[in-house]
């Protein structure tokens, strides 16, 4: 979670959602305090006055953000031991972790809660990229009176790819994801609006 101390920024870089992308781009203005880890969760931190900063984050559609956790932890260091290469191998080693495993992936919604409550100023829709880019650069030319520089167009695929789910056939193992994700779906659907 980079903070931003000039710009007063704290940008919850939840995986899976551009983080690596949009962070390069507000690097170019603040430099973020290099004792925080880029994935650290609000309870995680201690800044001081954290008050006086704009929270800020980005939320994808839970099964979609589930789908590339899961593509990404099958062939990235450190994880290859915590399950197989089977998608109901990450859904049980989630739905049974213990709270102190680093190698077990956090879901979204426990990024950006504080003690059971939101603590975000503004949460934008992964789908949506534009409108964050929008504010970000709006942001940094408000705090800092300059005109960013334009952001091009971000390197990802933005569209809903969540087939994998019908590719469960286990019931019990579609409930666990289904009980993972039930604070994320409830998010996102308040966040999506009707």
């Amino acid at each position: 979670m980079p903070v931003y101390p000039n710009l007063k920024l704290i940008y919850i870089r939840i995986p899976k959602t551009a983080g690596e992308y949009f962070q390069a781009y507000i690097d170019n203005y603040d430099t973020p305090l290099s004792n925080i880890h880029v994935h650290a969760t609000l309870p995680d931190i201690n800044v001081p006055n954290l008050h006086e900063y704009t929270i800020v984050t980005l939320i994808r559609k839970p099964y979609d953000w589930f789908e590339s956790l899961y593509n990404y932890t099958k062939f990235h260091k450190g994880f290859e031991d915590s399950w197989d290469d089977k998608i109901e191998d990450l859904i049980d080693s989630i739905h049974n972790r213990s709270l102190n495993s680093w190698a077990i992936p956090k879901i979204q919604s426990e990024y950006i809660t504080l003690n059971n409550e939101i603590k975000v100023d503004h949460i934008f829709l992964y789908e949506n990229l534009d409108s964050f880019k929008e504010w970000i650069r709006n942001y940094i030319a408000n705090k800092f009176k300059i005109t960013p520089i334009q952001l091009n167009k971000v390197p990802i695929n933005t569209q809903s790819k969540s087939q994998f789910i019908t590719n469960i056939s286990n019931t019990d193992i579609l409930l666990k994801l289904d009980n993972i994700l039930s604070n994320d779906l409830i998010l996102y659907k308040q966040l999506k609006g009707p």
